[in-house]
């Protein structure tokens, strides 16, 4: 009888031990919802009638988090790409580089194809306490000027919404 109680025993804390340490390692998605500014310039390196406009941009923005623990706030970003079309009819690829305050970095992909004005923002790779960081934002357009501050350059805001993940 002591040794049957001592086998249940040692597979009672076996069993524990395991369920601790697969319960350690497993990442949890996370909610996260920013709202993303920027202005941007943008440059057409064809206009030739007949055919699809073509052009790349660059922008530079700042995040306003809505996460209850301020992830991303005051984070920066710079996103660098190129589009076929124009306005709702453009197809676009680009890649953004998200540095927060402590100084890790998140690089982040609008995939191709794409179409229109709203997207997915796909969570690529991260340093620091970002290292690892997969996931995604859906990203829509809050507010955009109509009306340019200087030639070929845009402003907007965007809020996106998603899930990360980070291994533990």
């Amino acid at each position: 009888m002591g040794v049957v109680m001592k086998a249940r025993s040692v597979r009672a804390w076996f069993a524990a031990i395991v369920l601790l340490l697969i319960g350690g390692t497993a990442s949890q998605a996370e909610d996260i919802e920013i709202t993303h500014c920027y202005s941007g310039v943008y440059s057409a390196f064809n206009r030739t009638e007949g055919t699809s406009v073509l052009g790349s941009w660059s922008q530079n923005g700042i995040i306003m988090s809505a996460h209850p623990k301020k992830l991303l706030q005051n984070a920066v970003v710079r996103c660098e790409g190129i589009q076929i079309g124009q306005a709702a009819a453009r197809s676009l690829h680009a890649f953004c580089r998200i540095v927060d305050e402590d100084g890790d970095v998140i690089i982040a992909e609008l995939p191709w194809p794409h179409k229109g004005i709203d997207f997915t923002v796909k969570f690529l790779e991260g340093t620091g306490k970002w290292k690892g960081i997969t996931g995604q934002l859906n990203s829509t357009v809050v507010a955009r000027s109509l009306r340019s501050a200087t030639t070929d350059s845009y402003q907007a805001c965007r809020r996106e919404t998603g899930q990360f993940e980070l291994p533990k």
